[in-house]
């Protein structure tokens, strides 16, 4: 006899087997529980990630105001240059008409100077706090994927029956250390239809 499925059974990580959750010979349901891999080096993985996800979470929040406040001192330094250019604006013809003084003349063009400056820098901030929330955003991204993967793992501590049959001797015993390598735990066999092999005479 030969079952029309035999599938073999294998760890998809490596750790060691801490429980053997099923009777060799008794039939067992898709889905069923077979063999339990140590977890807690998985869990200890998907925490350390959830922790990094958290992190880069906060980091993101804190780029973004950051960006706020670049934006505000941007406004701030628009609001500085506009004013002292009316002021170039305007002493440029009561100097011309010997009105004021050179020096208030000299003062004013240099606040001007001064104030594209500062102009200028709170624009390269502005710029560079967006530049630090497209990395914060990586980040997270690159964090969600990495617990994604470790909650895979961890779900693959649980060594389950892909099909409903009845499994064979383990292969290996509790307290061995398996792994995606390490070959066929068990096979578990459908028997409802069965092969029936035979030579004819």
């Amino acid at each position: 006899l030969d079952g029309l499925v035999n599938a073999d059974i294998k760890a998809e990580v490596s750790g060691y087997l801490i429980e053997q959750a099923y009777t060799e010979g008794a039939f067992v349901k898709r889905g069923q529980l077979l063999f339990q891999i140590d977890p807690r080096p998985f869990q200890a993985v998907l925490d350390q990630a959830q922790g990094h996800l958290a992190q880069s979470k906060g980091q993101l929040e804190e780029a973004r105001a950051q960006l706020a406040q670049a934006e505000a001192g941007v406004a701030v330094a628009e609001a500085n240059q506009r004013r002292v250019q009316l002021d170039v604006d305007r002493y440029t013809p009561l100097a011309k008409a010997e009105a004021i003084t050179q020096q208030d003349m000299d003062n004013a063009t240099q606040n001007n100077m001064a104030a594209k400056a500062q102009l200028q820098a709170a624009r390269a901030q502005v710029a560079t706090s967006k530049a630090q929330i497209t990395a914060a955003l990586a980040a997270v991204q690159a964090g969600n994927a990495a617990v994604e993967t470790a909650r895979i793992n961890l779900g693959f501590t649980r060594i389950t029956s892909p099909i409903d049959g009845i499994p064979g001797i383990a292969q290996l015993q509790v307290g061995s250390l398996v792994s995606p390598t390490s070959g066929p735990v068990t096979t578990v066999s459908t028997v409802d239809p069965i092969k029936v092999c035979f030579t004819a005479s």
